[in-house]
């Protein structure tokens, strides 16, 4: 633990007392209180806060911060992501971890959640270029606005950013095996994420009822990628047809986007024509060379190490986006289909989409502007704080000007 997050408990504890709208005067006060707006729906948000950093059990540390990121995932609409957070914690906490070094990414993952608030509410330089990002990108900058933005994009950003840690192992050398097992274990829980998580979510189990889905929202069949690091980076980038979400975003009323034809499918391109079409340039190209940093790593090694890895950022990004744009396009697919009257697909659609019109509205143009963000900032996160790290030619490093969700993760 480092020295500044020694003293996090004390000045997060203070944001998440709890909150009456009424009572908010003036801006100040409700920065002030900005935590405990955002996370006003978590029943005994601030016990639950208090119970992590009160316990000296390790057990018991692991199970209030799951508990805690749980409750702050659903109000995002995230909490099935769990599952990949529970996997992490899994492979660190089971003999069979390949890292000598104990490290514990649930806890980490919630203290950096709490530290990117902490700044947020405290320091004006990273709010503002984070309410001149949400302008640019046609988020509403009103301070409600700007407090729901950051939670949500922050929820991904921290709580999410370290699940690439599936995918950790060295990439064997002068030996027939591909992975090293306990890479395989993680490519395999991810896996199950598409093939059963997802669907069961749903409640879709039955052989028939899936298929009629996959049909209507033009899902190809996912194989589990049983092969090497190239195999499982092809399962990760391939992020499926965008033609119905595409379709969708342009015909939203008031989406300040700039797409002109079908998105591709490839998780690359799609980063890199989200920021240019916001005009970060810069960062467009940051993601055209972490896709050569990604390839460099598993084929030369770190650089003075020669160990071969797929990187966990890149890999976490690449599965965020993954599993977020399953989500919308099964949305948007279902809205837009017309199946036949009584066949199975179009019961299907009308249960669905009461159960998605009973929450919060989807909107197409959110994924673009909110999500393709997010999940572009976790995969950059670790590449690009190493100035050795292969395909960063320039050797700068990120400024807090050039994406803040990026510089504060």
């Amino acid at each position: 633990m480092t020295p500044h997050l020694q003293l996090l408990p004390k000045a997060i504890l203070s944001l998440t007392k709890p909150v009456d709208w009424n009572q908010v005067g003036d801006a100040d006060r409700a920065l002030e209180m900005a935590y405990g707006l955002f996370h006003r729906h978590i029943d005994q948000s601030n016990s639950k806060l208090r119970n992590i950093f009160a316990v000296s059990a390790d057990q018991d540390r692991l199970h209030f911060a799951e508990e805690y990121a749980h409750s702050v995932l659903g109000l995002t609409d995230l909490s099935e992501f769990i599952w990949f957070r529970r996997g992490v914690w899994l492979r660190e906490t089971l003999p069979t971890t390949r890292y000598l070094e104990q490290r514990d990414h649930s806890v980490r993952t919630l203290h950096n959640y709490l530290l990117g608030w902490y700044f947020f509410v405290n320091c004006a330089a990273v709010r503002r270029q984070f309410q001149e990002s949400f302008s640019i990108r046609g988020f509403g900058t009103q301070l409600g606005q700007l407090i729901n933005g950051f939670g949500e994009l922050w929820c991904f950003a921290s709580l999410l950013h370290d699940i690439g840690y599936l995918f950790e192992g060295e990439i064997p050398r002068d030996t027939a095996a591909l992975l090293d097992e306990g890479t395989r274990d993680g490519v395999r829980w991810a896996y199950e994420y598409f093939q059963e998580i997802f669907w069961d979510t749903l409640k879709i189990r039955s052989v028939d009822e899936r298929k009629a889905m996959r049909k209507i929202v033009g899902f190809d069949p996912e194989s589990v990628p049983d092969g090497g690091a190239g195999t499982v980076i092809q399962f990760l980038r391939d992020i499926g047809s965008l033609k119905k979400l595409t379709e969708a975003i342009n015909t939203e009323n008031g989406a300040s986007v700039n797409i002109l034809e079908t998105l591709p499918s490839d998780a690359f391109q799609v980063w890199a024509i989200n920021y240019r079409a916001f005009g970060q340039d810069s960062m467009a190209q940051r993601i055209e060379v972490l896709e050569v940093a990604l390839y460099e790593l598993i084929q030369q090694g770190i650089p003075g190490q020669a160990i071969r890895v797929l990187d966990h950022g890149i890999c976490g990004g690449l599965l965020l986006l993954k599993c977020s744009t399953y989500w919308f396009r099964l949305i948007f697919a279902l809205k837009y289909s017309d199946p036949p009257e009584g066949s199975i697909e179009e019961k299907l659609k009308s249960r669905l989409m009461a159960l998605f019109n009973a929450g919060p509205p989807y909107y197409a143009v959110h994924w673009w502007k909110s999500v393709v963000w997010a999940t572009a900032a976790v995969a950059i996160h670790n590449v690009q704080q190493n100035d050795q790290s292969p395909g960063l030619p320039s050797k700068k490093k990120l400024r807090l000007s050039d994406d803040p969700l990026g510089h504060l993760e």
